[in-house]
């Protein structure tokens, strides 16, 4: 299936990156994670698989959001209750709506998150065969790593490698 199709790629950009590289997968109005391969550093972010994820919440989820129809998003914000991942995080209609508008602009998804887990992450979306959105697949940095080399270095392997995959 997916994940041992993805396995060789995940495994390329960690080695390449040496940083944390999972798959997800829509699953309704929500995204969950996979599988992962751990960054080699002692200190690397891991993230929890198996656990359904709003739509709205991370890089991963707005690559997958970004992909779909307009009619399909609006009808995914209009259902939605917004409920913020964490004391302090903004997250609505609008904010969701940039998101998505970044995404298809840029042509993958970022996020930081400075307050709770200390991270940044690169989202780029996987299609199978048939142009279908197969999933996302993302690397989640430290936030103490995360330069503009770093960044741009990222950005640039995981776009490349989910066109591969």
């Amino acid at each position: 299936g997916f994940v041992s199709q993805a396995r060789p790629f995940m495994r390329q950009i960690r080695d390449e990156l040496n940083e944390t590289v999972y798959i997800a997968v829509r699953v309704g109005d929500d995204r969950i994670n996979l599988d992962q391969l751990e960054g080699i550093r002692d200190f690397r972010r891991v993230v929890t698989l198996g656990k359904p994820s709003p739509l709205y919440v991370g890089s991963t989820s707005h690559v997958i959001l970004a992909a779909l129809p307009d009619d399909e998003i609006a009808a995914y914000i209009a259902r939605t209750e917004f409920v913020p991942p964490f004391p302090g995080a903004r997250i609505d209609a609008q904010t969701l709506r940039r998101a998505i508008a970044d995404t298809r602009r840029n042509g993958f998804a970022e996020t930081h998150n400075k307050r709770i887990d200390e991270g940044a992450s690169i989202s780029s979306l996987v299609r199978g065969a048939g142009n279908e959105i197969m999933g996302a697949l993302t690397v989640s940095i430290p936030i103490s790593r995360y330069t503009n080399t770093v960044r741009a270095r990222t950005i640039e392997v995981v776009t490349s490698v989910a066109s591969a995959l």
